[in-house]
């Protein structure tokens, strides 16, 4: 448990890296004892990261062409099996 607990991943990500590895009975709550008597996993949990803000830059058409359209519809066409 404490080799999964290094990283203070929070508790989602780390009920998911625990069952990908290992297995015992009552996992969810050991890991979840774990994570909510970690001080550091308690501060991480209360402050985010910040992510910036990213503004999409608008294109300066609607479409392409109808040429484009047709040859996205045909190469999603060869992956569908129907």
């Amino acid at each position: 448990m404490e080799t999964l607990y290094e990283g203070h991943i929070g508790m989602v990500k780390m009920k998911g890296l625990s069952r990908g590895f290992v297995w015992w009975p009552n996992i969810d709550k050991d890991t979840e004892g774990a994570v909510r008597n970690c001080e550091e996993c308690q501060e991480l949990a209360n402050n985010p990261a910040y992510a910036p803000l990213h503004r999409w830059e608008y294109p300066s058409l609607p479409f392409p062409g109808k040429d484009s359209i047709s040859t996205l519809l045909d190469q999603s066409k060869e992956r569908c099996s129907w």
